[in-house]
């Protein structure tokens, strides 16, 4: 009986700590819709296995306005994948922590290969219909929608707004590069009506935010071994198969 209690604690001792990587993307390739592996859960899964047990990374997908309140709180503990230090008006890394640059990303500015538009900055779309994902900000042209001299359509979801442009229903729309990378093969029809300004809407690198308020031995753990992320064949073949492999820091 002893033995038995002994060992059951034991068990109970060593099992990992259950710990959630929070994204607000909830599109390819950082979510998928269907059974597919998505990125989040790549890297939550190489969290896992590279820990030796001691810790379990799960996915959450948390939207963005419920997800701000939530951080509000200043005993708030949580880690969110795949953001930039200036989404969290944290530049300096002084409220959180930051990994190094997993991803270098690009947003672009798409439109319809009839009508093409050929992007100078944000005057330069004034006038036209933008298609946009539902419930998703862009800081860059807020005004403008607010002034009505960028007319804003939603569309549920980025594969959508992508469809409406293909349907010449807005005029442009924006996409990042590793979403679009997969929307290359995975959309029919896409890269026959859908042409990209040469210049960006804007080039920023992704990284892994902690809040200061988490266990030093879970900080520690994600933060070195995100940091060498890039270095590993195994996390740049998972790159590779969602077709993002060269943007890897």
């Amino acid at each position: 009986m002893i033995w038995i209690c002994l060992f059951i604690q034991g068990t109970a001792a060593s099992a990992p700590i259950d710990v959630p990587i929070i994204t607000y993307y909830d599109y390819p390739p950082f979510i998928l819709e269907n059974a597919s592996k998505s990125l989040t859960q790549e890297l939550a899964q190489y969290l896992s296995q590279a820990s030796n047990g001691r810790f379990h990374f799960s996915v959450k997908v948390i939207p963005k306005g419920r997800l701000d309140v939530m951080m509000e709180k200043p005993d708030w503990k949580g880690i969110i994948a795949w953001i930039n230090p200036k989404f969290v008006y944290d530049e300096a890394k002084t409220r959180y922590l930051w990994t190094a640059a997993i991803m270098n990303e690009i947003d672009l500015v798409a439109s319809n290969k009839e009508a093409p538009h050929h992007y100078k900055g944000p005057e330069s779309l004034h006038g036209l219909k933008l298609g946009a994902v539902l419930n998703q900000r862009y800081a860059d042209v807020e005004n403008m929608i607010a002034k009505r001299a960028l007319v804003r359509t939603d569309g549920r979801s980025q594969e959508n707004v992508l469809k409406m442009l293909m349907h010449r229903r807005v005029d442009v729309a924006f996409v990042s590069k590793s979403t679009l990378s997969w929307f290359r093969i995975h959309l029919k029809g896409l890269e026959q009506k859908v042409v990209f300004s040469p210049v960006p809407r804007n080039t920023f690198t992704r990284h892994v935010m902690l809040s200061r308020s988490l266990s030093p031995e879970v900080a520690e753990y994600v933060i070195k071994t995100i940091n060498g992320l890039g270095s590993q064949a195994q996390w740049r073949d998972i790159m590779d198969r969602f077709h993002i492999k060269d943007q890897i820091p």
